[in-house]
C-alpha cells in the first residue's frame, strides 16, 4: 500500500492500521507499508496522517482476498 499525504505545514508521519492494529509508521514520503497475504480473508487498512501542528487525517481501503 501507498499512501499520498501532503500539508501546508508538514506530514510528520503516517500510521497504518490493519484493522484496529497499528503495523507500520513511515516518516517519509511515498508512504509505503508492504503487506504479507497469509491467505484468504478481509481486512480493513487504514493511513492516518499527521502533520506538524498536530492536525490528522485518515483514509480507509477494504481488501479481500478469494479463491477464484
Amino acid at each position: 500500500l501507498e499512501g499520498a499525504a501532503q500539508d501546508d505545514y508538514q506530514v510528520q508521519r503516517v500510521e497504518f492500521y490493519a484493522g484496529e492494529a497499528l503495523v507500520a509508521t513511515d516518516t517519509e514520503a511515498p508512504y509505503t507499508l508492504d503487506w504479507p497475504i497469509p491467505g484468504e480473508g478481509a481486512v480493513v487498512f487504514t493511513a492516518v496522517a499527521f502533520d506538524a501542528v498536530g492536525n490528522q487525517a485518515s483514509s480507509s481501503l477494504n481488501v479481500e482476498v478469494a479463491r477464484g
